[in-house]
């Protein structure tokens, strides 16, 4: 594959691909179709979320619960993921067992996907996930100055 250069201008909503020997191309979001934005967002979505999943063979507890932050960052309007890089689920099995996100992200490791399962199937971790959940949806919504002209914004009124 030739070296590839990716300018991505979010104000703009386009991406520049620059060649190694200058040649370009823009791609413009703009001038999708909407059946075509749907599936370029989908496709998006599919690339965020499962990235974050990408490093954790055999850890299917810590893949999801990195899944589950990655995509509640983005209903949360957020594209990067909290910069602890801890998960829900490390922050919630932390909780309960009174040990450091570091402490308990090294005990799921040592998990059988039995242990996964049931562990994060459980009314503390649950409990405590739901909690967190909350707290990131109370922020954002605190975070936006006028919600009534977030709304109108996004029904196109």
């Amino acid at each position: 594959m030739a070296k590839l250069a990716k300018r991505v201008d979010v104000t703009a909503r386009t991406v520049e691909f620059v060649l190694s020997n200058g040649s370009k191309l823009l791609a413009e979001y703009d001038k999708l179709s909407p059946a075509m934005k749907v599936q370029v967002g989908l496709h998006g979505i599919s690339q965020k979320v499962g990235d974050t999943a990408a490093s954790l063979h055999g850890q299917p507890v810590a893949a999801l619960g990195a899944m589950q932050t990655a995509w509640e960052s983005l209903l949360n309007d957020s594209w990067s993921v909290r910069q602890s890089g801890s998960t829900d689920f490390t922050i919630a099995y932390a909780e309960v067992m009174g040990m450091s996100e570091e402490e308990a992200a090294e005990d799921i490791k040592t998990f059988s996907e039995e242990q996964s399962k049931e562990v994060l199937k459980s009314k503390a971790i649950q409990a405590i996930l739901l909690r967190l959940k909350s707290e990131r949806a109370d922020a954002a919504a605190k975070a936006s100055v006028d919600p009534a002209a977030e709304l109108r914004k996004i029904l196109g009124k």
